[in-house]
């Protein structure tokens, strides 16, 4: 029976060994398991590897866009600056060209008109400047003459004399272009210098004449005219050879002007070019920020997947040594139990004893594998310890390299910045110097233009006068001519009548009108003067016929002649009153002008500056701007509002939506009240395209504006989110059919009664 017991107490230790074997073996095929489920390393370092090349390629991408940006701000700068340099000739041209189109436009404007059938003479003549007074001189009223053959007084042409001339003489054909009508007349002219007229006059052949270039005439019969004495056809040479140059002048100054522009223009389309590249950079830069940030995220990551899968795998593999251990013994346990209980003869003091060495070599291997374990687990904490650290040193060098040359760009973005702040505090002062520049070149131009005016207004004062005067001549000259017509047809008409009487008397007497002269004298000599009655009588008749034809004599023609000096004289001065009061007007109207654009443009800034400002507060972002258009001048210029709501692109602020327009607008109104604020403001349904979010963004913003002024606004609504910010509410209600009453409502007092 004991034999029995013993045997199968070693067949259960056998049987307990096999299990125990079973057991680790199982849980030898678990870890196995837990290996093969861990990503291979290879594959953690590769995609590291591909992490940190991804985080290169983002660095170098945003270090290449860095300095791209640096590029675009350093062009558009030059851009600007090259743009501000092509806009101060295009001005200068534009107002030379002005100037020149005025003058131009004054000189046609005073240009006498065109004699339709018969032109003057004038007309087909190119003078030298400069000479003008002089060809005046030599030919006078003779240069209205016409060349047409129809004409009453022309130029018929004649041979051109041999000029023979003083040697000290130039003659004037070498001045003058005119036609070969006038060829004759002007080679018989000399140009002199004034004091040398005098003298060469004395050698002048018939027909000749001397002239200098001030205007002064001497002629070979003696005739002396000196150059202050007035000279139409001067005037007017003088005035046709500057039209002539003002034309040319204007041509060239609107040459110039279409340079000037082009360059201008050329200098702002590259500016605004590359303004939209520097935008375009400007807003790329937190993208590709954002993506160098993210690629550092995934190396920190997959550095952290990594230390974790080694340090699981070296567990794994501390947990796989350990069981190998314990399998081995369990194995060497199972196999000395199989040969323990065989059916043999079993030494009970052996069996206790290999009892008692199988136990001790249990605690034994229990404890060295529990050591084992404890040595490698610790060796894989310290191995994953190192590489997490090495891991995060490499990391931390990495964003200290990055940190270092992000301070770097900072330091040299700041510089910039500091450059382009001082060289912004010295541009208004700049600005403020060329508009001074500006003003007072547009005082002096606009005392040029007044004297210019004045000049223009005694230049046709002076014409009208020399007008008068030429009609004046006219007239007298037709008169003379009238007056020698009658007196040649009363000459014709009394030699007729004498002839008459001649006959007459021959025929009556025979005798030849001497012998009857004397015989008449004999008469004469008698009581009656020696003349018959009948005679007496026609005599008198004669002389009454005479005296009816000479016409009745005016009384008052002095009287007359004293009134309508009196009346020029009194005309002349109120027009020279008004001129200087229209003189004047323009003075102050040119003063408002320029009052006006310096104030227009000041309250032009301070509207656009707070229209940004509170644009960008009421949507949380974006940005917008007001833009002068069409028109060089602000006082004539039109009013285009540009706005660019978060994710939009800028654009004009019809193509918004309501809600957007709506703030748009009020963000306008608001700009308005700061920079002139009024005592009342009045808001109709301003909220009514606006969601909850937006009413409330507009009602802080109405909060903040009672803040910043002293107006008072009265908002009418509906909205029951705008109401329950309001101060103090007013409304109307029905309490009976037809009944209407006013309710009031302080909400402040009554949030204060609720707080009580």
């Amino acid at each position: 029976c004991l034999g029995s017991a013993r045997a199968q107490a070693l067949g259960d230790a056998a049987r307990g060994a096999k299990a125990r074997l079973e057991r680790l073996e199982t849980r030898k095929q678990a870890l196995d398991a837990q290996a093969a489920t861990l990503a291979p390393a290879p594959d953690l370092e590769s995609r590291l590897s591909l992490a940190r090349q991804d985080a290169e390629k983002a660095r170098k991408s945003h270090e290449t866009h860095k300095s791209l940006l640096a590029s675009g701000e350093t062009a558009l700068k030059q851009a600007a600056n090259t743009e501000e340099a092509a806009w101060g000739p295009y001005r200068a041209a534009e107002n030379a060209a002005r100037d020149l189109e005025a003058e131009l436009r004054a000189l046609t404007k005073l240009a006498p008109p065109e004699a339709k059938r018969f032109p003057p003479a004038l007309e087909s003549i190119e003078v030298e400047a400069g000479y003008e007074r002089a060809l005046a001189a030599a030919l006078g009223d003779d240069l209205d003459a016409s060349l047409a053959a129809e004409a009453p007084v022309r130029w018929a042409g004649a041979t051109a004399p041999t000029p023979n001339l003083p040697g000290e003489a130039h003659s004037i054909v070498r001045f003058v272009k005119a036609p070969e009508a006038l060829g004759a007349r002007l080679a018989l002219i000399g140009v002199v210098n004034a004091k040398d007229g005098p003298r060469l006059a004395k050698l002048l052949s018939p027909g000749a004449r001397l002239v200098s270039r001030e205007g002064d005439l001497w002629r070979w019969d003696g005739f002396v005219r000196r150059a202050d004495a007035p000279l139409a056809a001067a005037v007017r040479l003088e005035h046709k050879n500057r039209l002539a140059a003002a034309g040319a002048e204007h041509k060239k100054a609107e040459t110039a002007l279409a340079r000037a522009k082009a360059a201008w223009e050329k200098a702002k389309a590259a500016r605004v070019e590359l303004e939209n590249k520097a935008r375009a950079l400007r807003a790329g830069s937190p993208k590709l920020a954002s993506a160098e940030a993210e690629c550092a995220r995934a190396i920190a990551a997959a550095d952290a997947e990594f230390a974790r899968s080694a340090e699981r795998r070296a567990d794994l593999a501390a947990q796989a040594d350990a069981l190998g251990g314990e399998l081995a013994a369990a194995r060497e346990a199972v196999s000395n139990a199989q040969a323990v209980s065989a059916p043999e003869a079993v030494d009970e003091a052996a069996l206790a004893s290999a009892r008692a060495h199988v136990a001790e070599a249990r605690m034994q291997a229990a404890e060295a594998s529990a050591a084992v374990q404890a040595i490698v687990r610790e060796r894989t904490q310290r191995e994953a310890r190192r590489q997490a650290i090495q891991t995060d040193s490499t990391q931390w060098c990495t964003r200290r390299d990055a940190a270092q040359a992000r301070l770097t760009a900072l330091s040299v973005e700041l510089d910039e910045i500091e450059h382009r702040r001082d060289a912004a505090k010295e541009a208004p002062l700049a600005a403020r110097g060329k508009l001074e520049n500006l003003l007072e070149e547009a005082g002096q131009a606009e005392a040029r233009r007044a004297a210019a005016s004045d000049r223009v207004a005694e230049a046709e004062t002076k014409a009208r006068l020399c007008g008068e005067a030429q009609r004046e001549a006219d007239q007298t000259h037709a008169d003379a001519r009238e007056a020698r017509a009658g007196a040649e047809a009363h000459a014709d008409a009394a030699s007729a009548r004498v002839a008459d009487i001649v006959a007459h008397a021959h025929e009556q007497t025979g005798k030849a009108p001497d012998e009857l002269a004397s015989a008449a004298g004999a008469l004469m000599s008698g009581p009656l003067g020696g003349a018959s009655i009948a005679e007496i009588e026609r005599r008198m008749e004669r002389l009454k016929a005479e005296r009816d034809a000479a016409g009745p004599v005016n009384l008052r023609a002095q009287e007359e002649l004293a009134e309508a000096q009196e009346r020029i004289a009194t005309l002349a001065k109120e027009k020279e009153d008004v001129a200087q009061g229209v003189a004047k007007l323009r003075r102050a109207i040119t003063t408002l002008n320029n009052e006006g654009r310096v104030r227009l443009l000041h309250a032009f800034e301070q509207v656009d500056s707070h229209f940004a400002q509170l644009f960008a507060t009421l949507f949380e972002g974006g940005q917008a701007n007001l833009k002068l258009t069409e028109s060089e001048d602000p006082l004539d210029a039109g009013l285009e509002i540009f706005a660019e709501p978060p994710g939009k692109r800028l654009t004009h602020l019809s193509l918004l939506s309501g809600g957007e327009q709506a703030l748009t607008a009020t963000a306008l109104i608001f700009a308005v009240f700061l920079s002139n604020p009024a005592p009342l403001c009045v808001l109709d349904e301003v909220d009514a395209p606006l969601d909850d979010a937006n009413v409330d963004r507009f009602c802080r913003m109405l909060e903040e504006m009672k803040r910043l002024t002293s107006t008072r606004f009265l908002v009418i609504t509906h909205n029951p989110v705008t109401m329950s910010r309001m101060d103090r509410l007013y409304g109307v209600t029905m309490p009976e059919q037809g009944v209407s009453q006013l309710v009031s409502v302080d909400l402040v007092r009554a949030q204060a009664m609720a707080a009580e």
